[in-house]
């Protein structure tokens, strides 16, 4: 397959004063700067901090007013570094390395060639590798100066970096401004499927239909790709088969139960696989889980007729909207694991809620999160990245932070919208 991921891979964390890194690679004084910390291994995902906490270095911010011993890890340059394995990169390409989620302004070096600078929490950054020979090859993602204040007292009209804001101090947490990875790292080397979307619907008479989109990397123009639907038992309920070129295929008038929110119903849920074939040979692969509902807003009783509409139907059916609103579990989002975010949800399920709002202090949240959401009946209220601020409360005007959004807001969406569990 296409992918190789470096999630496993031993990755080895060192810190150093700002930019001495850079004169230890190029020694043009002749005298080569050591790290002031480390080398100790750091896990991807996760975060710097978490990895200074198992190390001793720093005191856990958990404790008192301990947070403060950490702060200065934030005034230093911080490098993630493993090694691409021979052959990662042979082929013809092309290859190229996919950052599904850095948290900080960070330089991205494979051996002493940058690659690429990337500085936005909130969407994936995806670098061209070129033709790096299938030889082995040293990966170095080093984060570098970061936003010196995001935090709950600011003008949101002056927000000028994509990082989230509470780490940098809010009412329920110090500051531990997080640096690291959040989500994965990987290699794609050949044709892959890129920004696959299904949206799965549901019609007045029950039933479900789904519109599935995609755009390729190196893609063969002979290629096909081929999507089956499956039931929680196996069966299948519908395969098709198009020309790649076609970027798209719809499922329609599908035999499937409907998906309720906690307390109105079960969550039925179904498998969609889908192949990128070429000449009997399987180029890439991908799943999604989706579940069958229908969202729609209607005017409360007595409501004014300029008023809008609040009311939450799903299935044709009113439901009261009950739940709480979503911050991290950890100071620092990177290192939740898979284990506590089930606990969590299935907690707030048995306390009969049916909704969360994930804040947009935050980050969009992951894949496993939405997950256990579609299967415990959880509705979710995704924020994008924007919140209040303790002195003006106006979102940024700026042409460049605008397109800026528009980016963010593409990946949100096309990240997430194949999920029942997502009703705003």
């Amino acid at each position: 397959m296409p992918r190789h991921s470096l999630d496993r891979a031993p990755w080895t964390l060192t810190g150093w004063l700002p930019y001495s890194w850079e004169q230890a690679m190029t020694m043009e004084t002749g005298i080569a700067s050591r790290a002031e910390v480390g080398p100790q291994p750091i896990r991807v995902p996760g975060s710097v901090q978490q990895a200074l906490l198992d190390a001793g270095v720093i005191p856990d911010w958990r404790n008192q007013l301990d947070a403060r011993g950490g702060e200065w890890v934030e005034n230093r340059h911080w490098m993630l570094e493993t090694t691409l394995p021979a052959g990662a990169c042979a082929g013809p390409g092309p290859h190229q390395l996919v950052l599904a989620g850095v948290d900080g302004a960070a330089t991205v070096m494979l051996g002493r060639r940058i690659l690429g600078e990337v500085a936005n929490t909130f969407r994936p950054h995806i670098l061209d590798l070129g033709q790096p020979g299938p030889e082995a090859h040293t990966l170095r993602l080093i984060f570098t100066d970061q936003p010196r204040a995001l935090g709950q007292v600011q003008r949101t009209s002056r927000i000028s970096a994509w990082k989230s804001r509470y780490p940098y101090v809010w009412d329920w947490t110090p500051r531990v401004m997080q640096l690291g990875t959040w989500e994965g790292i990987h290699l794609e080397s050949g044709p892959v499927l890129h920004d696959l979307r299904p949206l799965p619907s549901l019609d007045a008479r029950g039933a479900g239909s789904v519109a599935i989109t995609w755009r390729g990397n190196g893609l063969p123009s002979a290629a096909r790709v081929k999507v089956a639907l499956t039931d929680a038992a196996g069966r299948a309920l519908v395969q098709r088969e198009v020309s790649v070129a076609d970027g798209r295929i719809d499922l329609t008038a599908l035999d499937v139960a409907r998906w309720w929110p906690n307390g109105h119903g079960d969550q039925p849920l179904y498998r969609l696989d889908v192949t990128l074939i070429h000449e009997q040979a399987v180029l890439d692969r991908a799943e999604r889980t989706l579940g069958f509902r229908s969202v729609a807003w209607a005017p409360c009783q007595g409501a004014p007729a300029d008023a809008r509409d609040w009311l939450c139907v799903v299935n044709g059916k009113p439901v009261f909207l009950q739940g709480a609103n979503w911050v991290p579990l950890r100071t620092c989002f990177a290192d939740v694991t898979a284990e506590e975010y089930t606990a969590r949800l299935t907690t707030y399920r048995d306390l009969g809620f049916n909704l969360l709002r994930v804040w947009g202090g935050s980050v969009l949240e992951r894949q496993h999160f939405y997950e256990q959401c579609d299967a415990l009946g959880l509705m979710v209220w995704q924020e994008f990245p924007l919140s209040s601020s303790g002195i003006d409360n106006h979102p940024p005007d700026d042409p460049t932070l605008i397109a800026d959004m528009e980016q963010i807001c593409a990946h949100y969406i096309g990240a997430r919208q194949h999920h029942a569990s997502l009703i705003l």
